[in-house]
């Protein structure tokens, strides 16, 4: 009977040491696969980050081109009219230097 215990309390002790090992590498094996798994999404969002910064920047440089031939057009159109003006008003208006 005693041979019987010790076989059993041995061969108990021995599961519980192999389910203590077990689950400590298992863990941390999980772990690790998790981290492979949050490294890899995390240089997706990365890359996702950087190009939507990238086609943001870009469109920010169209939006500022196009705004400086907008108003270099505007620019031009008012000194048009100030020609215009100007013309209207010598053929209208006699200059008092050259009457005198």
């Amino acid at each position: 009977m005693d041979k019987l215990n010790i076989a059993t309390s041995i061969m108990t002790l021995a599961l519980i040491a192999f389910a203590v090992v077990k689950g400590y590498f298992s863990d941390n094996k999980k772990q690790d696969e998790d981290m492979v798994q949050m490294k890899a999404s995390c240089e997706l969002k990365h890359k996702a980050i950087d190009q939507n910064i990238d086609e943001t920047k870009r469109v920010l440089v169209l939006i500022q081109e196009n705004d400086l031939k907008h108003i270099e057009y505007r620019v031009g159109e008012i000194e048009k009219g100030l020609i215009k003006i100007e013309t209207i008003l010598e053929e209208r208006l006699p200059f008092k230097q050259s009457e005198e």
